[in-house]
């Protein structure tokens, strides 16, 4: 059984489909490819950024223990804000979705967020 390849245009239609728990769940898989795709399809950036930075969503609301994990995932939603209004922060957001990857404590996909009590209340206000 062989693989069969999509193109970019397919896989770009795919991720636009996605809601922010969708995104959430693939960080472990979208870590591999986020920033050749981003570099090559910088239109990623406008369907993902506000997915990314949606009030109510689990980047906006999950609370890591780990620091370094915690200061990746608030610096990454503050990059996806500022890029929802910039069409230069390619790179930038390419690199702090990198940079949660590389801290993200888990290696499979569909984690539920770890909601601390800063996310508990934001959402339990969401719902």
């Amino acid at each position: 059984m062989g693989y069969h390849q999509i193109s970019p245009e397919a896989a770009t239609g795919l991720l636009a489909g996605l809601g922010s728990t969708e995104i959430w769940d693939l960080v472990p898989a979208l870590g591999l490819v986020m920033q050749p795709l981003v570099m090559v399809h910088p239109a990623v950036l406008g369907f993902l950024c506000p997915k990314i930075a949606e009030d109510g969503g689990p980047f906006q609301l999950a609370s890591f223990p780990d620091g370094s994990t915690q200061e990746a995932l608030k610096t990454l939603v503050s990059v996806a804000m500022t890029a929802q209004r910039s069409a230069n922060m390619t790179l930038e957001f390419a690199q702090r979705f990198d940079r949660l990857y590389s801290v993200w404590p888990y290696r499979v996909l569909s984690v539920q967020p770890p909601y601390g009590s800063r996310g508990s209340r934001g959402l339990a206000e969401a719902l």
